[in-house]
């Protein structure tokens, strides 16, 4: 099977609570852990390329709307690498808004500022087909879980990302005061990208049915990497 890498996103070498690297490495087959910090290097970055079949881009406690401050040159450094891999890509919350934005989207804090913290659960349809979730129908439902206070707003999209997944109407009208966010599962219309604002990998809630969701979708991105190295 593919050989990923998962672009640690936190500030520590182990990828946050050291629990975050062992969900992702409960779906993967063969993963190593590349901290962000090493992709500064332009020869380092094109050494990844040539290593791995894929890469997941992980949370991170650190807002995109900070890109410009000169602490987090590191972002800027983490979008060359997303725009020139030639390799398919898999941004999960953080990730997910540093790849939109990579492509043009605008990221801001969620209005009003209730930030989905905490693990919070959602409850998503899809809208569209996408090579992640074969098993979801389209119009079909899946459960995920959240944890974030900025979000892809959908109006910047730009035509080269498409939105695929929003939260199930239903869902929202109930738990109206989260306003949950509506970019979702972003797709790129020609190259194999994908964005999860959702946290794919998280596994530990009391829905069963956030597991075999995340965990297929994890799957079904390891199965990609190794058609695209064919």
């Amino acid at each position: 099977m593919a050989k990923l890498a998962l672009i640690n996103n936190f500030d520590d070498a182990e990828g946050g609570p050291s629990r975050r690297t062992a969900r992702f490495r409960k779906w993967f087959s063969e993963l190593d852990v590349v901290h962000r910090s090493e992709l500064g290097e332009a020869e380092f970055r094109q050494s990844l390329y040539g290593r791995y079949d894929g890469f997941v881009l992980s949370g991170s406690p650190h807002d995109v709307t900070d890109i410009g401050k000169p602490q987090e040159s590191w972002m800027k450094d983490q979008i060359r690498f997303i725009l020139d891999s030639p390799k398919p890509v898999l941004g999960t919350c953080f990730g997910h808004q540093l790849l939109c934005h990579a492509f043009g989207a605008t990221v801001d804090f969620i209005k009003p500022d209730t930030p989905r913290k905490n693990n919070m659960p959602a409850r998503l349809v899809l809208e569209k087909p996408v090579a992640l979730l074969p098993s979801v129908n389209v119009g079909g439902t899946f459960a995920a879980e959240e944890s974030h206070n900025q979000e892809v707003m959908l109006e910047s999209l730009p035509a080269v990302l498409e939105n695929v997944a929003v939260p199930e109407p239903a869902w929202q009208k109930a738990n109206a005061a989260l306003k949950e966010s509506e970019v979702q599962l972003v797709r790129h219309t020609s190259r194999p990208i994908w964005g999860t604002q959702f946290h794919p990998e998280a596994f530990d809630g009391a829905d069963v049915y956030v597991e075999r969701t995340g965990g297929a979708l994890l799957r079904q991105f390891e199965v990609l990497c190794d058609a695209a190295r064919s």
